[in-house]
């Protein structure tokens, strides 16, 4: 039998949890590709934290909530900002540490089909 708890919905990730998986669902409103920012990085946290903290979940799967990608890249909208060598390597800090920090969640992650498009 297939439960569902609360859904939780940021601006780019839902979360609900289905049979103690915790799936994740990324999609940018109004964008045609999903990409890694930092505001991105920011609505992680709530899944790092639900992943770590909550002992009922057994795993989590990402979701695209895009048809044709899952996540394209960098959002290259950022880079004007980056004034010094120093900015754009701390937001590739960013996406590598978030990335490593998926890996060493303490459930399997697993990257799912692109969502209905």
């Amino acid at each position: 039998m297939t439960t569902t708890a609360s859904a939780t919905r940021r601006q780019t990730l839902s979360m609900e949890v289905d049979d103690d998986i915790l799936v994740v669902t990324i999609d940018a409103p109004g964008a045609a590709v999903n990409t890694l920012s930092p505001a991105l990085a920011g609505e992680f946290e709530d899944v790092f934290r639900r992943a770590q903290d909550d002992a009922l979940i057994k795993g989590v799967v990402l979701i695209s909530g895009k048809s044709e990608n899952f996540i394209a890249g960098a959002d290259i909208e950022q880079f004007p900002q980056l004034k010094t060598a120093a900015a754009a390597e701390a937001i590739s800090q960013m996406g590598q540490g978030m990335l490593r920090r998926l890996e060493l969640l303490r459930v399997p992650v697993v990257l799912g089909a692109a969502g209905p498009g």
